[in-house]
């Protein structure tokens, strides 16, 4: 009777470990990948803007250009802010399935700003054949430029499942199914492990001291085990690796990926601290709690 007890409860430790850890993995991700706050924040610390500018400065070989993008990037910079959270939160709405697929940009701001710039660096962006002409023909070429902006630019930007291509509505929907999967996992491992912690202590018929051993050591195996993880999270090249391809979009993007990476990491990290301290509290208490009562159990 003794053995069979013994061999369920390490069994049934064994899967709340896995449970746990699955846990840890899956909350961290949630509180970071999945939070669109998390996400919103962090993109601010990247400083796209800037990446941004760098892009288009590069592309319009036009002496000046710069100063009137990064004018036109500071003055855009609460727009696009509003515009960037707008999308993530809507986006992650419906990723999590809490709404349709329908993100609406208005761009009447956006159209607004390039026209002031233009006209006050309208001399600056002239190509050179046109350099020194009259402020009429500066007049008359604006009003074009401001005509070409209101034909290129419509008055909003709407996507949803319709306006995207076949792909990438194929894509948004692995990515809605893998939350949902993310979702189902979050809640079947506190059941479950819920559901070991009772079967564990049925088995010990509730005794204090082989419930706190085994809970204990199946709390400090985790709390070392997602410790370990992240510690070889961030010690290693593995997400600087999969981002490796956006360096050129973000130049400075891997010196930013270790903070990134740290923040990713720190709700595990916690995860594991919480446990491994539990866990060896309830290892101490099953020491100290007498063990007369354990062995009738036992015989």
């Amino acid at each position: 009777m003794g053995f069979r007890r013994g061999f369920l409860s390490f069994f049934l430790s064994f899967l709340l470990i896995l449970c746990l850890f699955v846990l840890g993995i899956i909350t961290s991700i949630s509180l970071t990948i999945l939070n669109p706050q998390f996400v919103t924040s962090e993109l601010d610390k990247l400083d796209i803007y800037s990446a941004v500018t760098d892009t288009f400065a590069s592309q319009l070989q036009i002496e000046g250009a710069r100063e009137v993008i990064d004018t036109i990037i500071t003055d855009l910079k609460p727009w696009l802010k509003e515009q960037k959270n707008t999308v993530i939160y809507k986006g992650y709405s419906y990723l999590k399935g809490n709404q349709e697929l329908n993100i609406v940009i208005h761009l009447e701001q956006l159209k607004l700003t390039l026209k002031e710039n233009l006209s006050v660096y309208a001399s600056t962006l002239l190509p050179p054949e046109l350099a020194g002409v009259s402020e009429d023909f500066i007049e008359i070429y604006m009003k074009e430029a401001f005509n070409e902006i209101d034909t290129l630019i419509p008055e909003r930007f709407e996507i949803t499942e319709a306006s995207l291509s076949s792909e990438i509505t194929t894509v948004l929907h692995q990515a809605k199914q893998i939350v949902s999967y993310i979702k189902l996992a979050y809640v079947l491992s506190v059941v479950l492990s819920i559901i070991m912690i009772l079967l564990i202590a049925i088995i010990h018929n509730w005794q204090t001291k082989p419930l706190a051993r085994f809970i204990g050591t199946s709390f400090t195996t985790v709390g070392i085990t997602t410790a370990i993880v992240v510690i070889i999270v961030r010690a290693s090249n593995i997400i600087a690796d999969l981002f490796a391809h956006y360096n050129e979009i973000i130049p400075t993007l891997q010196e930013k990926l270790t903070p990134l990476i740290t923040e990713i990491t720190t709700p595990l990290l916690i995860y594991s601290i919480a446990f491994l301290v539990t866990g060896i509290i309830l290892v101490m208490l099953s020491f100290l709690v007498k063990s007369t009562e354990y062995k009738k159990v036992l015989m």
